[in-house]
């Protein structure tokens, strides 16, 4: 069945500061991202294989998206699972250190084709998804999970395994390790893309647009073949790095990921457009920009196995990698940490009203990040996205597309501090209240 706010766990969230260790970092790996556009400007949009791309993907992959979807976890484990994380105010800073010093590493081995650094990189990011599996895997083994979102979470979870070791493998084949096959690449990427990001993005979707949009639960035929059909394609498309597949397999795999794709995509927008609260939300718009993108992308990527010819262009390949890498994934990334964080926050105060001022409300979610801030950032966020996918075509474009891109991650950023601001007012005045337990006790 799938679980609903009601069936949610909510007092096994963990302490407040380390989710947001991790979700506050990811504004600033964006701006990172658009000054690197900003720095390399039509050099990255020339070919894949660029050392300056290659640092700009991974930043976007490992800082942007690894950094928040961990942080996401740490929340949704005991939350949605009742996993609970060990010793998780010990681990959780020791994983996001490893995991932002990775990352760093790597980024700049590949920005400077530094081995030194691809191996320093490598290794810390490494020692970070050690961490993170032997401080959540014992509680997500032992608990009793079921339904369709844990299944899409078991899934994702191996798709990121098989991502990192298949990153790992490459990035030895950087450093000078062992020798380099660059046959594993296009692994590397469908594991990462497909896999682990569309993974886990449709089993955050299982719980998030129901709860959040106050819609329907989705199809329950889509709920048990998506995430499966998914990773079987991955699968079957593995061999080809070994066994040459047939053009008639290999089209029916790339056939059966963007009818998946395109069938989320479709499904989430018909469930949003029938929601029960027809109140305006700008969240929505979000998840209709993403969503866009990543129905473009699925197709796009069908059309060049119909047309192979398409990817004599190198601009094509970057193209669909643009959409969905830069714009379906940070997209829905922009909208949920503002949704996530103001969740957390009301969750915190929720908390502490409860015990010490009974009657009182705490600040709903759009007030902790007004609609108006929101709208503001999204049409920023969605202006540079668009440029950006021009300049795969016109390169000229692309320091305009970075100026806007890190006007747009500032811009979180700001949202998200302004909804400290508003729990630090809160926690002041709720902290300075006497228990009522205490007046009881003076009385």
């Amino acid at each position: 069945m799938l679980m609903n706010a009601a069936a949610l766990d909510l007092g096994a969230s963990p302490p407040l500061r380390l989710p947001l260790l991790f979700l506050l970092s990811v504004p600033l790996f964006g701006v990172l991202a658009a000054l690197l556009l900003l720095a390399g400007g039509s050099a990255l949009v020339v070919s894949r294989w660029q050392p300056l791309t290659l640092a700009w993907v991974h930043l976007l992959a490992l800082g942007v998206l690894m950094t928040g979807m961990l942080g996401s976890l740490l929340q949704m484990l005991p939350v949605l699972f009742g996993a609970r994380v060990r010793r998780v105010g010990l681990w959780a800073p020791l994983i996001h250190a490893a995991l932002v010093g990775g990352t760093l590493l790597l980024v700049t081995g590949f920005a400077l084709t530094q081995p030194s650094l691809l191996q320093a990189g490598a290794l810390a990011l490494a020692v970070a998804l050690a961490l993170f599996v032997a401080a959540a895997a014992p509680g997500f083994l032992r608990a009793p999970r079921s339904g369709e979102t844990a299944q899409a979470m078991v899934l994702a979870a191996l798709a990121l395994l098989l991502t990192l070791g298949l990153g790992f493998a490459l990035a030895g084949g950087h450093a000078g390790w062992w020798p380099l096959y660059r046959s594993l690449t296009d692994l590397h990427a469908g594991w990462a893309a497909l896999g682990w990001v569309g993974l886990l993005v449709i089993a955050v979707a299982y719980q998030v647009v129901p709860m959040f949009s106050v819609c329907a639960p989705y199809p329950l035929w889509q709920r048990r073949a998506l995430a499966p059909t998914l990773f079987g394609v991955l699968t079957v498309a593995s061999l080809g790095a070994w066994w040459p597949l047939p053009y008639a397999v290999r089209l029916l795999l790339a056939a059966l990921a963007a009818l998946a794709v395109i069938a989320f995509a479709a499904s989430t927008l018909w469930l949003q457009h029938t929601r029960r609260r027809k109140l305006p939300d700008v969240w929505l718009d979000y998840w209709k920009l993403a969503l866009a993108a990543a129905a473009l992308a699925a197709a796009g990527g069908l059309l060049g196995y119909l047309w192979p010819a398409l990817w004599a262009d190198p601009r094509y390949e970057l193209l669909l990698g643009v959409l969905w890498l830069a714009v379906f994934a940070p997209t829905l990334m922009a909208g949920m940490l503002q949704r996530i964080v103001a969740f957390l926050i009301w969750l915190d105060l929720s908390a502490r009203v409860r015990a010490v001022a009974r009657g009182r409300q705490p600040p709903n979610l759009r007030e902790l990040v007004p609609a108006a801030r929101m709208r503001g950032h999204w049409r920023l966020h969605a202006l540079a996205c668009l440029l950006l996918c021009l300049a795969v075509l016109w390169p000229a474009l692309t320091r305009i597309a970075g100026l806007l891109w890190a006007f747009a991650w500032i811009g979180l950023g700001l949202n998200l501090l302004a909804a400290l601001r508003t729990w630090r007012r809160w926690r002041r005045e709720l902290d300075a209240m006497p228990s009522p337990s205490a007046g009881t006790s003076r009385a």
